[in-house]
């Protein structure tokens, strides 16, 4: 199936068995990048778990149906120190692909990258690849990518089981009732002992990924993998 993604409240005026009138960008993805032809079944998201397919003419779809997805699972959200923009845009990806809902940048003490007034443009960037992931992984939402100073104040709910991923922590991930999972992951060098406490005090839990240290980019894979693994 050929996909795109339209801005959100492009699909609030699709109805079921009607036509939509294409935007330019995504008619020319269609008919001009990808060279598909009348007839063509294809389908649009806007980003918010709305799909709505139909069949290409030109510009115009028509017959479009529309379904509304929900995620599986808890709202997984991803705390990730901030890195080099390659590794984050790695982390992006495998991260869409494996059903986070946010992720959430920060600089943690041992960071060595500050990205400060280029933040926007750089949340724009790896925004774009979570929009690329999602298409290409079948999701129906895009995770929502924000950026804050530190985490060392309390963002975390009640609800949400949080989990440092520190190496030679004893503990391996373990599947709880909660709504939401909140998984932190370090810089190069990891999270300072000050830093573990204060998570600590907001009731994180440590917990081992493997029994090598990890790389920050492989890290947030394995600890995605795991939680998605319990929850299949």
């Amino acid at each position: 199936m050929y996909r795109a993604f339209v801005q959100p409240g492009f699909l609030d005026a699709a109805q079921n068995g009607q036509e939509l009138i294409l935007d330019s960008e995504t008619a020319k993805r269609f008919t001009r990048v990808l060279r598909l032809e009348p007839g063509t079944e294809v389908e649009l998201l806007d980003g918010t778990g709305r799909i709505v397919t139909g069949v290409l003419d030109q510009k115009i779809l028509k017959n479009i149906q529309i379904l509304h997805i929900k995620p599986k699972g808890p709202v997984i959200k991803l705390y990730q120190a901030l890195v080099s923009m390659d590794k984050l845009e790695q982390i992006t990806q495998h991260s869409t692909e494996l059903g986070v809902a946010e992720i959430i940048l920060f600089k943690s003490e041992r960071s060595q990258i500050d990205f400060k007034d280029k933040m926007a443009s750089k949340l724009e960037r790896l925004t774009r690849i979570a929009q690329d992931a999602s298409r290409q992984c079948g999701r129906a939402d895009v995770p929502v990518i924000t950026g804050v100073k530190s985490l060392l104040a309390s963002l975390f709910q009640r609800e949400e089981q949080i989990l440092i991923c520190t190496p030679g922590a004893s503990s391996p991930f373990e599947k709880g009732g909660f709504r939401g999972i909140s998984v932190l992951i370090g810089p190069e060098g990891g999270f300072s002992p000050t830093e573990i406490q204060a998570f600590k005090s907001q009731g994180a839990q440590e917990i081992s990924l493997a029994p090598y240290v990890l790389r920050t980019e492989t890290a947030s894979l394995a600890a995605l993998a795991q939680i998605q693994g319990a929850f299949l």
